[in-house]
């Protein structure tokens, strides 16, 4: 009866061991489920510049230097 109990504590030990070693994911790690139609995109950094898509008949243009010259478009 004595190995049943000494086996039964170090077993129960061992499990309340594991179990508070075991690392809880900090409340910035956790993020809700997402469903296979949502875009997935990387987070961005602060000094990324941010615009809004364009659509397909929106002229593309390259960005300007502080020293070009802007014009008016001519009609």
């Amino acid at each position: 009866m004595k190995r049943i109990s000494t086996l039964a504590i170090f077993l129960g030990t061992a499990l309340l061991a594991g179990a508070a070693s075991a690392a809880v994911p900090s409340s910035e790690d956790i993020q809700a489920p997402r469903s296979q139609s949502q875009d997935i995109q990387a987070p961005r950094s602060t000094n990324d510049d941010i615009q809004a898509p364009r659509s397909s008949n929106q002229d593309i243009q390259a960005p300007r230097t502080g020293n070009e010259d802007i014009q008016a478009p001519r009609g």
